[in-house]
């Protein structure tokens, strides 16, 4: 079994599964120059998107907790765009208005725009967009459109500059650089951290599936709540940096972790005691999670495909718990001990030093990196956050 304690509660050895992890070390430098500001006073305006269309399961319980301190405007795919990245696509993008209750079932709004009917609670109003999910984080960032304009006047807020961009929850993990390469929730963030916006990818796993629907009001909660905890932290006074140009943040939570007891406080409307769950700030695992998807058809039945066919036979990643001995300091490894994982990213690219060659110098030195380590970011998160996980 397994157990979390602080750093300063473990003695460390020399295994690489006991190693006290420098946490920090994943955090890339130029983190001071032009952070986000914070917003006092007011509710925050969120744009939520997802890479898994609008019968979501996951979906109306995250905007349902979003609502207590955010003003939500949903921009989502009309249809799931799993494993898309940060595509953006081309042509033409349909964009209409619907609404969604909680059967997850999407009604088309004909009606004139003054006209709209009021969100109860129990329905929601969203845009659906024939396009990626990196597609249509960019069209709300720097576009504009009749549609969205009565969406942020609706809630009071008709210049349209978000404070935050959420994309998720996702119904499944996005853990390792294999799978956060590949998704369309993460690539959906990136696209919001490559504008300068401060974004957030949320992803769901269990050793069940389909992911157990009783379980997911209580992760939208304490998906809220980790949220909110990362804003604060990082916009609290006395931190100069704010919110870094070009970080989003990761956030991957195992339904084993949440207590059965929570399903009761959920029906009562009581606050979930999410300090309760372990949460640890981690890197992506560097391994692929993706292996043999694809076979050849070297035969065929009438009505099937032709020979020479590569036919997909496993479309999705290893689950966590499929990964054998992945490092202590990785999300994978987090996940496989019902720990939340936060991985902090930047949305950019690291470059290889280059030496300097041609006529302008004949100097054969490396050009010099940037520092790779930031301890700010790491610094103003929650003390809790930072321990390391040993093997009992």
């Amino acid at each position: 079994s397994m157990k979390f304690q602080h750093r300063s509660a473990v003695t460390h050895k020399a295994s690489e599964k006991e190693e006290c992890t420098q946490w920090s070390s994943i955090l890339p430098v130029n983190a001071s120059a032009g952070g986000h500001p914070p917003k006092s006073g007011a509710m925050l305006l969120t744009l939520i998107t997802n890479d898994d269309g609008p019968h979501s399961a996951a979906l109306f319980p995250f905007v349902e907790a979003l609502q207590s301190h955010a003003k939500c405007v949903v921009m989502i795919p009309c249809q799931e765009e799993s494993l898309c990245s940060k595509s953006i696509k081309g042509g033409d993008m349909v964009c209409k208005l619907v609404s969604r209750n909680q059967q997850a079932e999407v009604r088309d709004l004909e009606a004139p725009l003054p006209a709209l009917p009021e969100e109860d609670g129990s329905t929601y109003l969203m845009h659906l967009c024939s396009s990626t999910p990196a597609s249509i984080v960019n069209f709300a960032l720097h576009g504009c459109s009749p549609r969205l304009l009565t969406s942020l006047q609706r809630v009071g807020a008709s210049d349209g500059k978000f404070d935050l961009v959420i994309s998720g929850p996702n119904m499944g993990q996005n853990c390792s650089q294999s799978c956060i390469l590949s998704s369309g929730t993460c690539g959906a963030a990136m696209e919001a951290a490559l504008a300068g916006y401060p974004a957030v990818a949320l992803s769901l796993t269990c050793t069940q599936w389909p992911l157990p629907q009783q379980k997911l009001p209580l992760a939208a909660q304490l998906g809220a709540h980790l949220i909110q905890q990362l804003r604060s932290c990082l916009l609290q006074e006395g931190n100069a940096s704010g919110w870094p140009p070009g970080l989003w943040f990761n956030i991957n939570i195992p339904l084993d972790c949440l207590p059965q007891e929570w399903e009761a406080l959920v029906q009562d409307e009581q606050a979930l005691p999410c300090e309760d769950i372990p949460v640890r700030i981690t890197k992506p695992w560097e391994g692929c999670c993706f292996e043999k998807m694809f076979t050849m058809e070297t035969d065929c039945r009438e009505g099937e495909s032709a020979p020479g066919t590569l036919r997909c036979t496993s479309f999705r990643p290893l689950l966590p718990y499929e990964i054998r001995d992945p490092p202590a300091n990785t999300d994978v490894f987090a996940l496989q001990c019902n720990a939340v994982s936060v991985s902090p990213l930047f949305a950019r690219l690291q470059i290889v030093p280059i030496p300097c060659s041609g006529r302008e110098s004949s100097s054969s030195t490396p050009v010099e990196l940037e520092p790779s380590m930031d301890a700010t970011i790491f610094e103003v998160l929650p003390p809790s956050w930072r321990g390391t996980i040993v093997e009992k």
